[in-house]
């Protein structure tokens, strides 16, 4: 075991001994599940695990442009170089991927400002501003585990915050957690499938605030998935053991289920604990994309 992997995992258990820690979870998956119910058709874009990273890839080579020069941005030979090492995914599943997000208005796909050939792939500000609030539902519910809760104050916000942990996770090799790596053994099963996170989180957040586990019709209707594919996830995690059904085919029990999406949570909260760090103590700069601010120059126009 490596020490960056020790370390981390120290982390993580120091995390999940906080006295905060159930008021922290039981806040994130709220606002998680809040969150994806809100997204509309980007559900779908976002469905699977390799789908999730697929599109924070597309986020990471973006804002990870460090040139002036707009071409040097997401490109789908970039990505799919990238995909195929991190995902082995071809390229069927990136012009899937692709496709779905630039129909929901999540996603622009330009030619090269330069090199006509290429086609850039640029975050829409509506997409930004989901990925956002998703970073703000997991900080806030981060917040409540520290001491001093104004130790993010000075944390970039918007665009910005995007913008740098998209760079960070890029640099992140080998972290657990639903933000950046790989759940283990049947939540890595339950996230590869449709819907399976969203799917999970839903049942863990009802169970822990003792309430009524969703149905499977309430689950489709959430996340766009259909009944019986929110069916399958649920027989998935029931073969893992992590659910447990009544003779009338509802769950009776989601104790395991939710003891695992505490343990992703906690890795997650780690995760964007390391990668907050480096902004304590400097100005939140708004950070904008080469591709999006340089401008065309007449001798370079069509």
């Amino acid at each position: 075991m490596s020490k960056t992997f020790d370390a981390n995992d120290r982390f993580v258990r120091a995390i999940g001994a906080d006295r905060n820690f159930d008021a922290a979870v039981t806040s994130y998956l709220e606002a998680f599940v809040t969150w994806r119910r809100g997204l509309g058709g980007y559900n779908k874009v976002i469905s699977s695990g390799a789908r999730r990273r697929i599109m924070k890839s597309i986020l990471c080579l973006h804002f990870g442009n460090a040139t002036e020069n707009p071409d040097d941005g997401a490109t789908f030979e970039r990505l799919l170089n990238q995909s195929s090492r991190v995902e082995a995914c071809g390229p069927r599943v990136l012009r899937t991927v692709i496709s779905l997000a630039n129909r929901s208005g999540h996603l622009l796909v330009q030619r090269g400002w330069f090199d006509r050939r290429l086609k850039i792939l640029r975050p829409t500000d509506k997409w930004i501003a989901q990925e956002a609030e998703r970073h703000e539902v997991a900080l806030e519910s981060l917040g409540l585990l520290a001491q001093d809760r104004s130790r993010f104050a000075l944390r970039p916000r918007g665009a910005a915050l995007v913008g740098k942990l998209a760079v960070l996770a890029g640099r992140s090799d080998g972290s657990a957690g639903v933000f950046l790596g790989d759940p283990d053994a049947g939540m890595r099963a339950i996230e590869a499938l449709d819907g399976g996170l969203a799917t999970a989180f839903a049942v863990a957040d009802a169970w822990q605030r003792g309430k009524r586990p969703p149905s499977h019709k309430e689950i489709g209707a959430s996340f766009r998935l259909s009944a019986s594919q929110a069916r399958k996830i649920l027989r998935l995690a029931a073969d893992y053991a992590l659910v447990a059904f009544d003779r009338e085919g509802k769950i009776s029990d989601a104790g395991g289920l939710l003891a695992e999406c505490r343990r992703l949570v906690a890795h997650e909260f780690a995760l964007y604990a390391r990668c907050i760090a480096p902004f304590e103590g400097a100005p939140a700069d708004p950070i904008l994309a080469p591709g999006l601010v340089v401008q065309r120059s007449p001798e370079h126009a069509h």
